[in-house]
């Protein structure tokens, strides 16, 4: 057995529900989820011309499948080798569900057309990978607040159980980092 003053539980709400007991749980319910796969690029930057940017988003209505492409190797430098672009793109979610009907090399090849399509080029990689992202990406829909506060009510009854990670104050970045300082201050003040 092992005992701690706090825990911090950084994952997903269907793996918290799975750790907790039942009645705990059930709090986690209402979390909502949709599955994406994420399809990367790669090749010689004259096979990917990507501009240094960081990449786009799409709107709805827009011709283009992709939720939206990052420029890998302009966003994050080093991940591709020298003389070499990446590219990842994402698929799915609440937006397009059925894509994710589409098999790993479909996938690969709407991407080739998207992108070049979208850079206005021939886009010819020498390297690829899907990966199929389940539970996805969290989808804060109408009530999100409400089950906020309702988790909220149930970490302030379970004293030193704290839940953070992207399903719960936003998926980004500063969202984040936001959120572990807010944890983080919890825990101190208990």
């Amino acid at each position: 057995d092992l005992s701690a003053r706090a825990v911090v539980l950084a994952v997903s709400p269907t793996i918290a529900a799975s750790i907790l007991p039942p009645e705990t749980a059930a709090t986690f319910a209402p979390a909502r989820s949709a599955p994406v796969a994420v399809v990367g690029i790669g090749a010689p930057a004259g096979h990917l011309p990507l501009p240094a940017a960081f990449g786009f988003l799409t709107a709805p209505g827009s011709p283009l499948r992709a939720l939206g492409v990052v420029f890998d190797s302009h966003a994050a430098p080093g991940r591709a080798p020298a003389g070499h672009h990446l590219a990842k793109a994402i698929y799915g979610g609440d937006a397009d569900p059925d894509v994710l009907g589409l098999d790993d090399d479909a996938l690969v090849e709407l991407c080739m057309h998207e992108l070049g399509r979208a850079l206005g080029a021939d886009v010819r990689p020498d390297w690829h990978h899907v990966h199929r992202v389940h539970p996805g990406i969290p989808q804060y829909a109408t009530g999100h607040r409400d089950w906020l506060r309702a988790l909220d009510v149930l970490t302030a009854a379970s004293p030193g159980l704290q839940v953070t990670g992207w399903a719960y104050r936003g998926v980004g970045v500063s969202a984040l980092a936001t959120d572990a300082v807010r944890v983080a201050n919890r825990i101190a003040a208990s």
